[in-house]
């Protein structure tokens, strides 16, 4: 089992309603941690203590993009963050920015799908294949 919360970047509070009820029905065992954006999700990393599960990021944020935040968070120090699973989901995936995340190594692009039963689908897939994983240590 892998410890670490999984946090959820995105500044819409109904997706969080959605994936706080997808998680509930999924049972898991990690602390969810919501997100607004990069300034809050940068304020988190230089708090843990450990680094997260799985970073899940909505390309489209207020101030700063997914793809900046992700840009600033390869730039850290140490190895602690870097073996974190850097996931993008959003409502739309153009090419072109399915591209710029792959080119910043993105674990996956992930579209936001219309109904609850979709997005759990996703969110299951997304964590069973982590948890499977191996990775290294976060500490």
């Amino acid at each position: 089992m892998h410890k670490g919360a999984i946090w959820i970047i995105d500044d819409d509070t109904e997706d969080h309603d959605i994936i706080r009820d997808i998680f509930k029905e999924l049972k898991l065992p990690n602390e969810i941690v919501f997100l607004p954006g990069a300034e809050a999700t940068l304020r988190q990393l230089d708090q843990a203590k450990i680094a997260p599960f799985i970073i899940i990021c909505d390309v489209n944020l207020p101030r700063i993009s997914g793809f900046e935040l992700r840009e600033m968070l390869l730039k850290r120090e140490g190895p602690k963050f870097h073996s974190v699973p850097f996931i993008y989901w959003s409502t739309q995936a153009p090419d072109s920015q399915v591209r710029h995340a792959y080119d910043l190594n993105a674990h996956g692009f992930f579209i936001k799908e219309s109904n609850f039963e979709e997005w759990k689908i996703t969110l299951t897939k997304i964590v069973d294949y982590w948890m499977r994983s191996r990775i290294p240590s976060k500490i």
